[in-house]
């Protein structure tokens, strides 16, 4: 468990927050929260509504997406494809809470040891998007590799 200075650094050494004043940085340390994810545990389903912005903080975390198809008969099939591993660092779930749009992917723990910070979208746009156009900004940047 990080305490606040410590998570304040980590969260400096993020790209999409290294622009963002040190208020903003005090207002993110307050409003995450940190969770322990077992092997296997789904974080964000893919088709539901994106409801948290996470953070990887330790292990790491596997991206499948669900894939609608046909095979060589014409049948309906569905098949998934494994994306990026998710490493300290990776933020994961912000398209959802930004956009309202629901999560394109499938996001679980791969391994023993795995931790995030997570916090709710409400959290996000009340506490920080609204008073950190930085922040929103940097967000909206880490959101370019979906795109």
């Amino acid at each position: 468990m990080l305490n606040e200075e410590e998570l304040g650094q980590f969260l400096r050494g993020i790209e999409a927050f290294a622009d963002v004043s040190d208020t903003a940085i005090a207002k993110l340390v307050d409003a995450f929260e940190e969770r322990v994810c077992h092997p296997g545990e789904v974080v964000i389903c893919q088709d539901a509504l994106g409801k948290e912005l996470c953070i990887v903080l330790e292990g790491e975390m596997l991206v499948t997406i669900a894939e609608k198809g046909e095979d060589e008969t014409g049948q309906a099939v569905q098949t998934s494809r494994v994306g990026p591993t998710l490493k300290r660092g990776d933020i994961f779930g912000e398209i959802g809470v930004i956009s309202g749009m629901e999560s394109s992917a499938t996001v679980c723990a791969s391994m023993e040891g795995c931790s995030i910070l997570v916090m709710g979208g409400r959290k996000l746009h009340e506490q920080v998007l609204r008073n950190s156009p930085a922040l929103a900004s940097g967000l909206l940047r880490s959101m370019k590799r979906y795109l």
